[in-house]
């Protein structure tokens, strides 16, 4: 099974490397490019689910918002269709606040599975226990 961490995830920088460049071929949207911005660590299926969710309905937004444009791939949230400028000037606060509402979303998640392996674990525990009574008293009932 793999490790949970419930450490809050950030945005840490910008993945300059995976900055690609406009086709700028005169077509609807050629100025725009893919921008990964890097998270703090690679986060798990739900914690990637949660945060594209909160990127297409965010908190709060600016008119530039454009919901569909990101996702997680690996350790980045990429945006693809923009541009360095709006990621400074509008996404990053946007962005920054839907990383928050998803981390607070994931912990009640967390907390929520914590309780249900608890009930899930009490229960097993408890049908155990009833089955070896009963296997007991079959036993005691063959011996009589």
């Amino acid at each position: 099974m793999t490790e949970v961490s419930e450490e809050p995830i950030h945005v840490v920088g910008l993945d300059a490397d995976g900055v690609t460049k406009p086709a700028m071929d005169n077509t609807a949207g050629s100025a725009l490019y893919r921008v990964p911005l890097l998270l703090s660590r690679r986060p798990d299926p739900i914690w990637s689910q949660l945060l594209q969710q909160n990127w297409d309905h965010p908190p709060s937004y600016t008119l530039r918002h454009r919901p569909g444009i990101g996702r997680v791939i690996g350790q980045a949230f990429v945006l693809d269709g923009t541009t360095v400028e709006e990621v400074e000037d509008y996404h990053l606060a946007t962005l920054q606040a839907a990383v928050d509402v998803t981390n607070s979303q994931y912990a009640e998640h967390l907390a929520a599975e914590r309780v249900r392996k608890a009930e899930d674990a009490a229960q097993t525990r408890e049908h155990e226990e009833e089955v070896a009574k009963a296997a007991e008293r079959i036993r005691s009932r063959l011996n009589q």
